[in-house]
């Protein structure tokens, strides 16, 4: 018996496909359970349960655009904020902190290969994909997968099982960081004594809405397309023109050039892309699609048959990853959060690591360079303690910070002074006041927004 959709349903495919996305961001966003579980993970099984039951068939030319072409639209998406000066600016020890998880990665994905050479298929193909999958997210996996040719029969258990031990050990991060065996054995100088927001809570504040307009989703998507089609042409003519098998692989890449030209892009018109709503958004919303045609994809029989030793694959490497990453943490004395947050962006990527962050991180602290003359800073002053700050700021004495200790959006007061205040705000509300604040004034030496630097 056929499934009740064919390969040729094009309309019906398509609007199972985004439909059932919408609907895993609906529930990850809304359902405490479902962001524990992780979209990704409900759009693969979703599909799944679709497909081996019958209802839309396992392959169609459909699946294959999303494959061919939308994964590749979302490197250049989610790529647009790759500003290369910034991160080594602003990452500091966290720059540190993610390379030691990718060692941990590469180390994992050789122990697992000694341990299971002889139980898993083409078992150096699973750990080079599984490297690049838990030292960048998805879009690695994709593109490694796609770079070697690797078949949908041995990629789409591999992902089942790279997705649900991802979520696995997300939810050992969140442990981790709240245990008091490792706040006592590593400085944790960001970390809440006890954070009570939810997981769809974190989902849905690091998607909320944004102001997206026409012209940001036609620039968005107009200079995606233009980088991703003069990348693959850039890798056809390498391919061609070279001799040279190590230029080939590396550079005969699309997805290596997609990726080169996007930061360098990014690095040196980052004002300009800077500007432009939505990219990531459509960046992510495309990889949802991704996962759903995995799943559609996934043959259940051959997923319990191969998923046990993948699934175990897998944990080898990001409990390696992890083992890693805590031990020369610790004899670097680098912080717990930014040793967490490094192995949960090595596994998952940069929305899932943002995620963790809003949860474990108590401050986002606001540093105001002194410039040359006067300079003004934005001083916390709720109305329960604004007066004394004032008071305070007035008299010449200079706080080392001011601590907003409610989720009450506070006041701020622009005082003239001539030396940086650090500031310990306590949610992305106390942000937004501090932006609204300053760009509500109409005070000329006023600082801007771009005087700040967040981390």
């Amino acid at each position: 018996m056929g499934p009740i959709l064919n390969a040729q349903d094009f309309w019906p495919l398509w609007g199972i496909i985004l439909g059932g996305a919408a609907l895993c961001i609906y529930l990850e966003q809304n359902y405490q359970w479902a962001a524990r579980t992780s979209g990704p993970v409900l759009a693969i099984v979703g599909a799944m349960l679709l497909s081996n039951f019958k209802v839309m068939p396992t392959e169609s030319s459909t699946y294959d655009v999303v494959d061919g072409y939308l994964v590749k639209i979302a490197i250049p998406l989610l790529l647009f904020r790759a500003n290369v000066v910034r991160i080594f600016r602003e990452s500091k020890s966290m720059f540190l902190a993610f390379h030691i998880a990718s060692v941990g990665t590469i180390l994992g994905a050789f122990v697992a290969a000694i341990i299971f050479r002889s139980s898993v298929d083409r078992v150096a193909e699973v750990a080079g994909i599984m490297t690049g999958s838990y030292i960048g997210g998805a879009v690695n996996f994709v593109a490694i997968q796609n770079h070697f040719q690797v078949s949908s029969a041995s990629a789409n258990p591999l992902i089942v099982a790279d997705n649900f031990i991802m979520a696995g050990m997300f939810g050992l991060l969140f442990v981790i960081a709240g245990s008091k065996f490792f706040r006592r054995h590593y400085p944790h100088p960001h970390s809440l004594e006890a954070d009570k927001q939810e997981s769809q809570v974190l989902a849905a504040k690091h998607w909320e809405r944004k102001g997206i307009s026409l012209l940001d989703i036609a620039k968005s998507l107009a200079i995606a397309f233009a980088i991703t089609a003069v990348s693959i042409k850039l890798a056809e003519a390498i391919k061609t023109h070279t001799e040279s098998i190590v230029i080939q692989s590396i550079f005969g890449s699309a997805f290596v050039m997609i990726t080169f030209i996007t930061v360098a892009l990014t690095t040196l018109f980052h004002r300009h892309l800077d500007r432009i709503n939505g990219p990531e958004e459509l960046g992510t919303f495309f990889l949802y699609l991704f996962f759903f045609v995995i799943g559609l994809r996934a043959d259940f029989v051959a997923v319990v048959k191969n998923v046990p030793f993948l699934f175990l694959f897998c944990l080898v490497m990001a409990m390696t990853n992890l083992i890693v990453t805590l031990s020369v943490g610790k004899l670097l004395r680098l912080n717990l959060e930014e040793l967490l947050l490094s192995v949960n962006a090595t596994l998952g990527g940069a929305p899932s690591a943002v995620a963790m962050a809003a949860r474990i991180t108590a401050a986002c602290r606001l540093s105001l360079a002194p410039r040359n003359g006067p300079t003004w800073a934005a001083a916390l002053a709720r109305q329960s303690h604004g007066a004394t700050a004032r008071k305070t700021l007035a008299a010449g004495s200079m706080p080392g910070r001011l601590t907003c200790r409610t989720m009450t959006p506070p006041r701020f007061v622009c005082l003239r002074r001539a030396a940086a205040i650090r500031l310990c705000l306590c949610s992305s509300t106390c942000k937004r006041a501090v932006r609204s604040a300053i760009n509500r004034s109409t005070t000329e030496t006023c600082p801007s927004m771009d005087s700040f630097m967040m981390w």
